[in-house]
């Protein structure tokens, strides 16, 4: 009798050490997943045809912000920071790249970031740039 119940034991104890590795093999991790999504987003056609564009011109600013929308669109927040940053290096006094700054960081959950951001856009927004933020919905 303990035999048996040994053994039932025993066959269980295998089924569910086996239904979990064939569970295991079948499900993908967090780090699986954002691997993919960043796979997606670096064979983008669109933003690859900016970063060649922009490329052969660094200073190309209307391509640089056409690649930060295009980063932001597929939620990739450090590429589209990186982005809007050489923005601000080539126009300094440009405010619509700091909000964009802020409004990456805030999705990307930097606060911080964020606020300095929106601190700097604060700074540098002349009213002709509110109106063409409104006109292009940023």
């Amino acid at each position: 009798m303990k035999t048996e119940v040994k053994i039932k034991s025993l066959l269980l104890g295998f089924s569910l050490l086996t239904a979990g590795f064939a569970s295991a093999q079948t499900t993908q991790t967090t780090a699986q997943v954002q691997t993919n999504a960043q796979t997606q987003r670096a064979t983008n056609p669109d933003i690859e045809a900016l970063k060649l564009k922009i490329s052969s011109n660094p200073d190309d600013t209307q391509s640089l912000v056409a690649l930060a929308t295009a980063y932001q669109n597929a939620n990739d927040w450090n590429s589209a920071i990186a982005t809007w940053n050489k923005i601000t290096a080539i126009l300094p006094d440009w405010a619509p790249a700091y909000y964009s700054i802020g409004y990456a960081n805030q999705s990307a959950k930097n606060n911080a970031g964020a606020k300095a951001a929106y601190e700097q856009y604060i700074t540098k927004v002349k009213p002709e740039e509110v109106e063409w933020m409104l006109q292009n919905k940023i």
